[in-house]
């Protein structure tokens, strides 16, 4: 049933209809649920589920004034019907009731009796629908504190993250900035070229996060002082750009008409001056509605994308300042712990060289491929394992060079020392500082970075997003 009702356009219908109502997204819902209510006298909950959700549903999710959620539209249909089941005259629960009470309980005491439910029924509807963080929160908290929890990169979260970020900022700023200022004082000078600089730009990241946050910060408050002022003229421009739409739609039909009406043998002349008639008053009907957008539309349209533009530019850039502030020193913590296992390699490392001057060329080649596979595991080391690839391709062209393949490995020994020597001091100089200023930041600066939100985090972003947020302006 309801697959032929949308073949034949009746989901388009009910969509212009319900656009149609004044009041937006209010006065939809409020036609919405009343028709459920009222079918919920003659139908089961299983046929309003299946014929009637389908239709309605999409239309609802899709208004972004109010930016609902499916678990809450799902919760109020679900109340309603449970209401409607116990409203006289017609309520199923009330006759399978009368079936199991005895003779001497009449129809009219239930009747009497179930008032106080539909009255408590009718307060939880009320209650949900004002505040519908009551529903939202617990599927938010369970699904956030849960294996399969979102990273806090998921772009559903962030603007929740950033707003308890931000308050974290205020409180514990003092403190981030005294654990950036000791994390520079560390000794670097032993660390890789590559790895100071790295180092050096991360730092000077994380100070700068205090700076992108005043920039959000800003951009976000002039959009907020524009918004209550444009918000009248989006809502009257977009609603009667929609009436548009929908004229454009009608006169497109028509069009159509008009085709086959004058493609195939002899026209019928009055059916064709009908139809050029109607596509002539459809264009009409748009052009009036045309004239009545305001005046100063468009650039009060340019305008606000502009300043929301200048939010979104702002929270970009705050997002890859922490990013770039935090992941290399979650890199280089992670290859200073690796020294011990970088310098057990080193032994097998030493030994290609003698299999190349001792054994058969192939005897050789398979064993720097071993070699090259030992690098995978440990981070940081590419620069060493290309030595050995090069080593290998001397090997296996057309003219195999011994001497470029040994000169090559003695180059990766070298790096490979080179590296062990830095690595090994770092793991009693560096990592401590270094993870100990990692540890400072990880809940904030760093928090984009982590895989989930911690146990304390969790709760507050739940909350966050458990309230519908107005995301019309945008659209």
């Amino acid at each position: 049933l309801t697959a032929a009702f949308r073949a034949f356009g009746g989901e388009d219908l009910v969509r212009d209809f319900l656009s149609g109502l004044p009041g937006g997204f209010i006065a939809k819902f409020v036609v919405v649920m009343a028709v459920i209510f009222i079918l919920g006298f003659f139908l089961d909950f299983i046929e309003i589920a299946v014929v009637v959700v389908p239709i309605i549903a999409p239309i609802l999710l899709a208004d972004t004034t109010a930016n609902i959620t499916a678990v809450w539209l799902g919760v109020m249909i679900g109340v309603n019907m449970q209401t409607s089941f116990l409203t006289p005259p017609f309520g199923f629960a009330l006759f399978y009731l009368r079936g199991v009470a005895p003779p001497s309980v009449k129809t009219i005491q239930m009747y009497a009796g179930v008032v106080p439910f539909i009255l408590l029924q009718l307060g939880a509807l009320a209650i949900v629908g004002l505040w519908p963080a009551l529903v939202n929160y617990l599927p938010n908290r369970v699904y956030l504190t849960s294996d399969a929890a979102p990273p806090p990169k998921n772009p559903r979260l962030s603007y929740c993250i950033e707003e308890m970020l931000f308050r974290d900022y205020d409180t514990r700023g003092e403190a981030l900035r005294g654990a950036i200022s000791t994390a520079r004082s560390l000794d670097l000078s032993y660390l890789p070229a590559n790895q100071r600089r790295k180092l050096g730009e991360s730092f000077d990241r994380a100070a700068s996060t205090f700076d992108r946050v005043a920039d959000v910060r800003k951009t976000e408050a002039a959009v907020r002082a524009y918004a209550p002022s444009y918000r009248p003229v989006h809502q009257s421009a977009r609603a009667t750009e929609a009436q548009i739409q929908q004229l454009k739609d009608e006169a497109g039909r028509r069009d159509n008409d008009l085709r086959r009406a004058t493609r195939d043998g002899p026209s019928d002349g009055a059916r064709v001056n009908r139809i050029r008639a109607d596509i002539a008053e459809i264009n009409r009907r748009a052009d009036a509605l045309r004239s009545e957008l305001p005046a100063d539309w468009d650039a009060r349209r340019k305008q606000y994308v502009e300043i929301s533009g200048l939010e979104t530019r702002a929270r970009a850039q705050y997002r890859r300042t922490v990013d770039e502030a935090y992941e290399p020193i979650e890199e280089t913590i992670a290859i200073i712990r690796q020294a011990d296992a970088l310098a057990a390699i080193g032994e097998r490392l030493r030994g290609v060289e003698a299999t190349l001057a001792n054994e058969p060329l192939e005897t050789a080649i398979a064993a720097i491929r071993e070699a090259e596979k030992l690098f995978n595991s440990i981070g940081g080391t590419s620069h060493i394992k290309s030595r050995y690839s090069r080593a290998r391709r001397d090997l296996t062209g057309n003219d195999p060079n011994k001497d470029r393949a040994a000169s090559s490995l003695r180059q990766g020994i070298q790096r490979f020392d080179a590296e062990v020597k830095w690595r090994t001091r770092a793991a009693a100089d560096l990592l401590p500082g270094l993870s100990a200023y990692e540890a400072a930041i990880r809940d904030t600066i760093g928090l984009r970075s982590q895989t989930r939100l911690n146990g304390d985090q969790a709760p507050k972003i739940a909350s966050c997003i458990s309230v519908h947020r107005d995301i019309s302006l945008h659209f």
